[in-house]
């Protein structure tokens, strides 16, 4: 991760850092408040919403006069799910979304869908199959890709970078993470020899948390782990792509 490590070298490298709780909206409302979840109300994973009276650092800057800007790309990140505020420009880069999903009246049943299960425990309550299936089809489907993000990212630097305001960006990579799937040559960079057909896929991610590593073997098991550092390579590269953009506006000793 040579650009990773160019990053932290230029900025801030906490050597002590601690997850306030270990799910995507939970740390990220923690992240953008300064302050635990208890506090900022988001425990339940695309359930619980920020509270209306606990600012975030984009609401902050805004009111400072920023142009912010957060482009992410993980699909429990959208406001109706997250309830992260104080962006002029929001946009979810995620991939493969169910069409339905853009549609904000089917967040609202999701979120009650999780709610009936989650809170009350009773899962079969809404016996929706179509609602159940959309569900199990974004968490399997949908996927961020750094390259994706990284060209919104260089987009919205070239339109905004130098306008009148100063501006907060915030660049939020889902990779590595499952599926773990990199493109080549990061699919092969760090296990090119293996010969079996265990992949990264959802398929394999299920596997895993149904029979802990089953039949798999010791190769199959490395091969998993060698995507997944391929994707963090890959990641890496991205990032390399960013700053070099920052790089090339003059912005880098800003």
């Amino acid at each position: 991760t040579p650009n990773l490590d160019r990053l932290g070298k230029a900025g801030t490298w906490f050597t002590n850092a601690v997850c306030q709780q270990p799910n995507t909206n939970a740390s990220h409302a923690s992240i953008f408040t300064g302050v635990f979840p208890f506090v900022h109300g988001v425990r339940q994973h695309m359930i619980d919403l920020l509270l209306p009276n606990v600012h975030t650092l984009a609401e902050i800057l805004d009111q400072q006069g920023y142009e912010t800007a957060g482009l992410y790309s993980w699909v429990s990140l959208e406001k109706g799910f997250s309830g992260l505020r104080g962006f002029d420009t929001y946009e979810d880069l995620s991939i493969h979304l169910v069409p339905l999903m853009r549609d904000p009246r089917f967040e609202d049943l999701i979120v009650t869908y999780r709610l009936l299960g989650k809170y009350l425990f009773l899962p079969n309550l809404i016996e929706n199959v179509f609602l159940q299936g959309q569900q199990d089809s974004v968490e399997d489907t949908t996927v961020g890709k750094a390259n994706v993000t990284t060209d919104a990212a260089v987009r919205w630097l070239d339109a905004n970078a130098h306008g009148p305001k100063p501006f907060f960006l915030w660049v939020h990579y889902y990779d590595p993470h499952y599926p773990y799937e990199p493109p080549a040559p990061f699919d092969q960079m760090y296990d090119p020899e293996y010969t079996g057909t265990v992949d990264g896929s959802m398929k394999t991610i299920h596997y895993i948390y149904a029979n802990n590593t089953g039949d798999l073997t010791p190769a199959d098991v490395n091969h998993i782990h060698a995507l997944y550092n391929g994707a963090i390579s890959f990641t890496d590269q991205q990032v390399a792509r960013l700053l070099d953009q920052i790089d090339s506006l003059g912005l880098t000793d800003n």
